[in-house]
Protein backbone atom coordinates (compact mmCIF):
# COMPACT_ATOMS: atom_id res chain seq x y z
CA UNK A 1 0.00 0.00 0.00
CA UNK A 2 1.37 3.30 -0.54
CA UNK A 3 0.92 6.28 1.40
CA UNK A 4 0.56 9.89 0.22
CA UNK A 5 0.95 12.89 2.11
CA UNK A 6 -1.14 15.65 0.31
CA UNK A 7 -0.96 18.54 2.38
CA UNK A 8 1.13 21.36 2.74
CA UNK A 9 4.32 20.59 4.96
CA UNK A 10 5.81 17.37 6.71
CA UNK A 11 3.40 15.06 9.00
CA UNK A 12 4.68 12.85 11.60
CA UNK A 13 2.40 10.21 13.13
CA UNK A 14 3.18 7.74 16.56
CA UNK A 15 2.48 4.22 15.33
CA UNK A 16 1.28 3.04 19.08
CA UNK A 17 1.78 -0.52 20.06
CA UNK A 18 -1.68 -1.22 20.97
CA UNK A 19 -2.63 -0.56 17.34
CA UNK A 20 -0.05 -0.67 15.06
CA UNK A 21 1.74 -3.23 16.37
CA UNK A 22 -1.19 -5.54 17.12
CA UNK A 23 -2.28 -4.67 13.43
CA UNK A 24 1.02 -6.08 12.64
CA UNK A 25 1.40 -8.95 14.70
CA UNK A 26 4.65 -8.39 16.02
CA UNK A 27 6.20 -4.99 17.95
CA UNK A 28 8.32 -2.59 16.13
CA UNK A 29 8.74 -0.49 19.39
CA UNK A 30 12.09 0.92 19.93
CA UNK A 31 13.94 1.30 23.08
CA UNK A 32 15.17 4.21 24.30
CA UNK A 33 19.08 4.03 26.37
CA UNK A 34 17.34 3.16 29.34
CA UNK A 35 15.67 0.43 27.92
CA UNK A 36 12.12 2.04 28.17
CA UNK A 37 9.95 0.92 25.23
CA UNK A 38 9.62 3.58 22.60
CA UNK A 39 6.51 3.67 19.83
CA UNK A 40 7.98 3.82 16.19
CA UNK A 41 7.11 6.66 14.27
CA UNK A 42 6.21 7.23 10.56
CA UNK A 43 6.97 10.34 8.77
CA UNK A 44 6.02 12.06 5.47
CA UNK A 45 7.37 15.50 3.60
CA UNK A 46 5.00 17.74 1.86
CA UNK A 47 3.46 15.32 -1.09
CA UNK A 48 5.81 12.44 -0.78
CA UNK A 49 4.60 8.84 -1.42
CA UNK A 50 5.63 5.95 0.93
CA UNK A 51 4.67 2.25 0.83
CA UNK A 52 3.80 1.40 4.19
CA UNK A 53 2.12 -2.13 5.68
CA UNK A 54 -1.59 -1.83 5.65
CA UNK A 55 -1.44 -2.19 9.47
CA UNK A 56 -1.26 1.89 9.42
CA UNK A 57 -4.84 1.92 8.82
CA UNK A 58 -5.30 1.05 12.29
CA UNK A 59 -4.01 3.43 13.78
CA UNK A 60 -6.62 6.31 14.90
CA UNK A 61 -4.58 9.67 13.71
CA UNK A 62 -3.87 8.17 10.18
CA UNK A 63 -7.22 6.99 10.16
CA UNK A 64 -8.26 10.72 10.46
CA UNK A 65 -5.70 12.10 8.38
CA UNK A 66 -7.33 10.00 5.53
CA UNK A 67 -10.54 11.03 6.57
CA UNK A 68 -9.98 14.86 6.51
CA UNK A 69 -8.49 14.38 3.16
CA UNK A 70 -4.47 14.92 4.52
CA UNK A 71 -3.37 11.90 3.58
CA UNK A 72 -4.71 9.36 0.75
CA UNK A 73 -4.13 5.48 0.86
CA UNK A 74 -3.52 3.98 -3.09
CA UNK A 75 -4.00 0.31 -2.78
CA UNK A 76 -6.23 -0.68 -0.50
CA UNK A 77 -9.37 -2.33 -1.45
CA UNK A 78 -12.48 -1.98 -0.19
Amino acid sequence: MILVNTSDGRKTFVLAHDSYCTALGRCVCGKTPWGRPRAAHLSLGERERRSVSRAVLSVPEIARAIARGRLRAEGVRR
